[in-house]
């Protein structure tokens, strides 16, 4: 069966209303964890475009494109069949849904150690994204006429640890889904909404958001599927390549980078201040802890000692 567009774009709606009221509230963070391999990939539009431009002056990074990886091929394997028993708990025996979810994460906390032992490898980076200033494109069409669907208002949305939290959290989305669905696939876009929000107790310490995503056979609706390939630890996962850019163009949409504990952390520090400041020339030596760039991104050092 397949779910309709109108359906979809209904769940991004619901979505988009429960992460603009958690932006609103709690002014949460946004960091994304990745090495330095990752950092380049990430912001390759913007240094291929301010390379073809030679404008240096006051660039604001103002694109980026980020992976968003299948949940069931996420890190902790238990995390899909986490949030699909508390749907069975709530909902009752449930059918498989007609769709692929994706997802990518958010740490609330910049600096945390647990964080860089597990995606920073020998040159983490916390990226801090201003999703106040971003609107999110949902997947490059094929050849039909490659255009994006771009989504103002969609943003993270915290994950819930406790049950006290999913049951919330079920409140907030059932409603609306009961009242505006079919009842033919309503309890699967319900569970589809549920599963990704759901994570174990002891993770909270990650304070992590999550921004979601649904891969299904929509007529008008053609996705490209990648992979994203994990050499170090001999993974590979579906992915689907999510283009960010600013509401604003003369803004940016990263408030700060922070380089995590390792051996080399000065030289990726140098390194950062050289990608995304063009005006400057300098080299920093070890004493130096943070710079401002001329285009009002921050970039410092973990404060998390390296023991090497």
């Amino acid at each position: 069966m397949f779910i309709e567009r109108s359906a979809l774009d209904k769940v991004y709606e619901i979505l988009s209303k429960i992460g603009e009221a958690d932006i609103r509230s709690a002014n949460r963070s946004y960091y994304h964890y990745t090495n330095m391999k990752g950092v380049l990939g990430i912001f390759k539009d913007f240094i291929d475009c301010r390379n073809k431009e030679y404008d240096y002056s006051n660039k604001f990074v103002n694109r980026c494109s980020v992976y968003a990886s299948n949940i069931r091929y996420l890190n902790d394997a238990q995390e899909y069949k986490e949030g699909l028993q508390y749907c069975k708990d709530i909902i009752g025996d449930l059918a498989s849904p007609d769709m692929d979810i994706y997802s990518t994460s958010f740490c609330g906390n910049g600096d945390l150690l647990s964080q860089w032992s597990m995606y920073g490898g020998k040159s983490g980076i916390a990226i801090g994204f201003n999703f106040k200033n971003i609107e999110v494109g949902l997947f490059k069409q094929k050849e039909r006429d490659n255009e994006n669907t771009f989504y103002k208002s969609l943003v993270p949305i915290k994950v819930n640890y406790e049950i006290e939290e999913r049951k919330e959290f079920f409140n907030q989305i059932s409603k609306e889904i009961m009242e505006s669905m079919s009842s033919d696939y309503r309890n699967k876009l319900l569970q589809s909404i549920l599963i990704p929000f759901c994570k174990n107790k002891f993770f909270k310490n990650e304070q992590e958001s999550r921004l979601v995503f649904y891969y299904c056979p929509v007529i008008g609706r053609i996705y490209d599927s990648l992979y994203s390939v994990n050499d170090e630890k001999g993974l590979i996962k579906p992915a689907l390549n999510i283009q960010y850019k600013s509401i604003e163009a003369d803004s940016n949409i990263i408030n700060e980078l922070i380089v995590g504990p390792g051996y080399n952390q000065n030289l990726v520090f140098n390194a950062l201040i050289h990608i995304f400041d063009m005006k400057s020339s300098s080299f920093y030596e070890g004493d130096k802890k943070e710079y401002q760039c001329t285009n009002g991104i921050k970039i410092k050092k973990s404060a998390i000692p390296y023991r090497g």
